[in-house]
């Protein structure tokens, strides 16, 4: 068996020094004090501070030293096995022929102390999106186990940034337009949310009596808006940038290589063979901008959080033009394109799309009314009855939004479920993924033959269904010929 390599203590030390400094800062308020418009040092606080702070950091090392040395790990012709746990103890052995995804990470500090982690899982729904095996070695043995796993996956070829397409079809680059592009797809929506905001100020306003004073006061309002609109769009780029800087996605053979990241470095690979479904994303701003966002659904290769990261790892194509959504999908599926929207709502299922919401919203309105008779003023009934007006149409905006997005097409080779209002939401499910279909109604959805529809699919115990809403009842029995499993 094997320790993760020592440089991992210096990494965590080097660590520390930032982490136990911020907790105990806490007591660092108290070495400065305010006396007779002065500023007086304490010492006694300022020795305080010092020894809570070397006492937290040195627990926190010695914690990673004894998880480093009660860590281990070895690689044999058929698996890997991880041993972990300083009280409790647990082994995992995960076979070769049955992991789903690598991949490798390697943010800027780890970089500086040559180190890399790699994250190999077998696609258990019982861990979700965690891992499965984790190792934290040095950037040479990690090449070494990553090269190794890669040919137990059937990878033949590696492919590194100085390779082009002899050794990986390029599918994708996330070029400087792409970045401005989601930039402005971001900024454009909080402008609109803000701009939002002044118009319902401007009523009120307007409602109570304009004067001078008021009129400046929304003068200044405005070009605050248009400031911080900027500073968004400014801080939105720099994050596009340093998220997704060099996002490109490779093909060859029978896999994926993707890899992006400036500050952390990020290098997946999996099998395509692994895909279990394909999300198709278009925000209300990428619909009228005729955008969308392509993720993929692979178990053991999606959003995970462990003690160092938090990052969303399931991304194919992060922005594309709505007409490139079938070029895209082809490049891995071709079987799973997306298909004309066939089966859509019927004309009477219209009302149940608002109508449990709209009641809901009205009995919660109805015990908002004590609240303006309580203040008995102009103000608070105008703030009560635009409150009153804007809910009801952003129900009926949703309920329309819903219903024309709601539909679902198959063929034999995949289910495919448009869904949501604002935020639509196509997901593909190649038939052999679909585990169940169930059926959602009531006693009045029933008597107009209208029903939902739950598509089961084998995925993360987190995300394994998707609902197609208030179709005709009479698809239940041709979606049931599709379960596989």
């Amino acid at each position: 068996m094997k320790h993760f390599s020592k440089n991992h203590i210096k990494y965590k030390a080097f660590i520390y020094i930032f982490s136990s400094l911020f907790v105990s800062s806490v007591f660092w308020g108290e070495l400065i004090l305010e006396s007779n418009d002065t500023y007086q040092f304490k010492i006694t606080e300022f020795i305080i501070s010092l020894v809570f702070y070397i006492l937290i950091y040195f627990v926190s090392l010695g914690y990673s030293i004894l998880a480093w040395k009660f860590t281990t790990y070895s690689i044999d012709n058929e698996s890997i096995t991880l041993k972990k746990g300083i009280l409790f103890k647990s082994k995992k052995i995960l076979n070769f022929k049955n992991i789903h995804a690598i991949d490798s990470k390697q943010n800027i500090i780890q970089k500086l102390f040559k180190l890399k982690t790699l994250s190999i899982d077998s696609g258990a729904t019982s861990t979700g999106g965690i891992p499965e095996i984790e190792i934290i070695e040095d950037e040479i043995q990690s090449l070494i186990i990553e090269k190794l796993v890669k040919e137990k996956l059937g990878i033949k070829h590696n492919i590194t940034k100085e390779q082009d397409d002899n050794d990986g079809v390029l599918i994708y680059k996330y070029s400087s337009l792409n970045k401005f592009t989601l930039t402005c797809v971001v900024s454009f929506g909080v402008f609109l949310s803000l701009i939002g905001l002044y118009l319902v100020g401007s009523i009120l306003i307007s409602i109570i009596g304009v004067t001078t004073k008021e009129v400046d006061l929304l003068l200044i309002i405005f070009i605050g808006v248009i400031v911080l609109n900027v500073l968004i769009f400014i801080i939105t780029y720099l994050y596009t940038l340093l998220s997704y800087y060099d996002y490109r996605v490779y093909k060859k053979e029978d896999y994926l290589l993707i890899r992006y990241g400036l500050i952390t470095k990020i290098n997946n690979i999996l099998k395509i063979n692994r895909i279990k479904a394909i999300t198709v994303e278009e925000s209300f701003i990428k619909r009228i901008l005729k955008l969308a966002t392509i993720k993929l659904e692979v178990v053991g290769f999606g959003d995970y959080t462990n003690e160092e990261i938090s990052i969303e790892y399931n991304f194919y194509i992060p922005i594309c033009k709505k007409a490139e959504i079938n070029y895209y999908i082809a490049k891995i599926m071709p079987d799973c394109t997306l298909l004309d929207k066939k089966n859509r709502p019927r004309k009477n299922s219209f009302k149940f799309f608002y109508r449990l919401k709209l009641i809901i919203f009205l009995i919660v309105l109805f015990c908002l009314i004590p609240i303006p008779l309580f203040f008995n003023s102009l103000i608070s009934f105008s703030i009560y009855f635009l409150f009153a007006a804007f809910g009801i149409i952003v129900l009926i905006i949703e309920a329309i939004l819903l219903y024309n997005n709601s539909a679902i097409s198959f063929d034999d080779k995949k289910i495919i479920v448009y869904t949501d209002s604002f935020f639509k939401i196509t997901k593909i499910v190649p038939n052999k993924n679909v585990i169940g279909i169930e059926k959602v109604d009531t006693y009045f959805r029933r008597k107009q033959n209208v029903t939902s529809f739950i598509i089961h699919f084998y995925n993360t115990a987190h995300k394994n269904t998707v609902k197609a809403h208030l179709l005709d009842d009479s698809l239940f029995d041709d979606l049931l010929k599709l379960v596989k499993y």
